[in-house]
């Protein structure tokens, strides 16, 4: 099931939130700023995965906090500036695959997410959503997506 929203992810009452990360272990810019902010243990073990070259495009890694599971996604390489972030959609494809076949295993059976991949990863959200609706819309895992 999944549903598009207006608003606030970070107040969804799903047991996880989802977002995009690159692969670089940086998390100056965009939500995953607002994600360090708020679940900054869910981010440095991100940054830990990534400095021991742990983390590769289409890796999940999911991180229980205090209150919600983060996932975190690896939807781009490496960071690149002047329009084109460097996110991909067979990797974003890759990791939200992952979410679904997996969501139990992570231990929750609900997740929101932003628009992964848009934005600072420079691709197109009409596509994007499509994506998520090809995957999503047949599945068991109740998913917010925040446009």
């Amino acid at each position: 099931m999944i549903e598009f929203k207006r608003g606030n992810l970070f107040l969804s009452e799903c047991e996880a939130l989802g977002h995009g990360n690159n692969c670089e272990g940086r998390a100056g810019a965009g939500i995953i700023l607002q994600f360090k902010q708020r679940y900054p243990a869910a981010i440095s073990k991100y940054v830990m995965a990534c400095m021991a070259g742990n983390f590769h495009p289409g890796d999940v890694l999911p991180v229980k906090c205090k209150d919600k599971i983060i996932v975190n996604m690896a939807t781009q390489n490496k960071i690149r500036r002047g329009g084109n972030g460097g996110a991909r959609a067979e990797w974003i494809r890759k990791c939200l695959e992952d979410v679904r076949d997996n969501h139990q295993k992570y231990g929750f059976a609900s997740i929101a997410f932003p628009k992964v991949g848009c934005n600072l990863g420079g691709l197109n959200w009409h596509d994007i959503r499509e994506l998520f609706i090809e995957i999503f819309e047949d599945c068991d895992l109740k998913v917010e997506v925040y446009e």
